[in-house]
């Protein structure tokens, strides 16, 4: 039998979001009267709306409407945002908190309640998660994903979205280089029995430099939804213009039987994904420094180091000169003149101590960790972008 995934377009979510969910059976498909509903938004970080980093909270408001209308004991909206920001401050911020108080919802910050290590079915990496304990406590999980482009994973769709579900140091410091594709399959079997909905708000998108700093579709107009993860991800790339199996995410889950990604056998309800496609510009994962007077040195790298190589650069001064090295066992042809050599990652510091005498006298700035993680460097990111975009919030 066919996985099912609707596409709708539009920009109204009081009226897409009730079309997709009825094209799917309705409401009473996946929510049953007295079950604990939890809805599971994209709120990455402290982001308003209008930056397409983050859920609409119109999304989500019309979607615990539809899970009202099934007389569920209880609802709860919950969320861990990346890079270890506050949930509190993520809901703030994003206007989802105001959203869920006003329709009596409750909220769970993931980053302030036990977690509960629960067995992972036949997993490839972790035999075990631990989940926050309301997840593991709901009867039926909603999963709402943004439409967006990604450096590490290509998109940032449904799939991904499930790795809000893990704490800080299990979100950056496990299995985060190619084996998150392993990761995130495994997540999936872990809530796979609850996990009764996936939708993705592609309203307001974002291609290029994705999950925070890329630009933004305004008119994209279109939300997918199902509840075969999988499918919905395959649909949902499609319409990006990817090759559904050109994400390693997608490609691994439905290699592991988790769900299907073949688009012949999936049945598109609403939309074809011909008539809303647009083909988003790619994150630019680049071999060259896009600063003058930074050059880059790079051995063996996965894209867990090389997708970030600029947020560990300082703010960058136009009469020094710098070097970045990267990987296992770079390769310098000669001496170099330079003012600062930053070496970033676990498998560059190995390698570097070989290489420190080929820059005489200058800098020296080890980032250890794999991958590499600069905390304030990123905030600071996120922070220009916020004010670029919004201005002062």
């Amino acid at each position: 039998m066919p996985s099912i995934v609707s596409v709708v377009k539009g920009h109204d979510p009081e009226k897409v979001v009730p079309k997709s969910v009825d094209l799917l059976g309705g409401v009473a498909e996946i929510v049953d009267s007295g079950d604990t509903v939890l809805i599971k938004p994209n709120i990455m970080e402290p982001m308003p709306p209008e930056t397409a980093a983050v859920v609409d909270p119109k999304i989500v408001e019309e979607i615990v409407k539809l899970v009202k209308s099934a007389n569920p004991r209880k609802i709860i909206v919950g969320e861990s945002p990346a890079y270890n920001f506050k949930a509190r401050d993520a809901f703030k911020v994003s206007g989802i908190g105001e959203i869920v108080k006003k329709l009596g919802a409750e909220i769970s910050y993931f980053d302030e309640e036990p977690y509960v290590e629960v067995d992972v079915p036949n997993g490839r990496i972790l035999e075990s998660i631990e989940l926050p304990k309301t997840v593991v406590e709901s009867d039926v999980l909603i999963n709402v994903a943004k439409m967006k482009t990604h450096g590490l994973t290509g998109a940032t769709l449904a799939i991904k979205n499930l790795h809000g579900l893990l704490q800080w140091k299990d979100k950056w410091f496990l299995a985060h280089k190619t084996d998150i594709f392993y990761k995130l399959a495994d997540i999936i079997k872990a809530v796979k029995e609850k996990l009764k909905l996936s939708f993705i708000d592609g309203i307001v998108a974002m291609e290029g430099q994705g999950p925070a700093l890329g630009d933004i579709i305004e008119d994209m107009d279109v939300v997918v939804a199902g509840k075969d993860i999988v499918a919905v991800d395959a649909v949902a790339s499609a319409v990006m213009g990817f090759q559904p199996l050109e994400l390693p995410m997608t490609q691994v889950a439905a290699n592991q039987g988790l769900g299907n990604a073949d688009l012949y056998d999936i049945e598109v309800k609403g939309e074809t994904i011909e008539s809303v496609q647009r083909h988003f510009k790619r994150p630019i994962i680049s071999y060259v420094s896009d600063i003058p007077n930074v050059t880059l040195y790079i051995g063996g790298v996965c894209q867990a180091c090389l997708t970030r190589y600029n947020f560990f650069m300082p703010e960058v001064d136009e009469n020094k000169t710098y070097v970045v090295i990267m990987g296992c066992n770079p390769i310098i042809p000669r001496d170099v003149e330079v003012d600062e050599v930053h070496v970033i990652g676990e498998c560059a510091v190995k390698s570097a101590n070989d290489l420190m005498e080929k820059f005489g006298d200058a800098k020296i700035v080890m980032t250890e960790g794999c991958p590499p993680m600069n905390e304030i460097v990123f905030r600071n990111r996120v922070e220009e972008r916020l004010k670029f975009i919004c201005g002062e919030i």
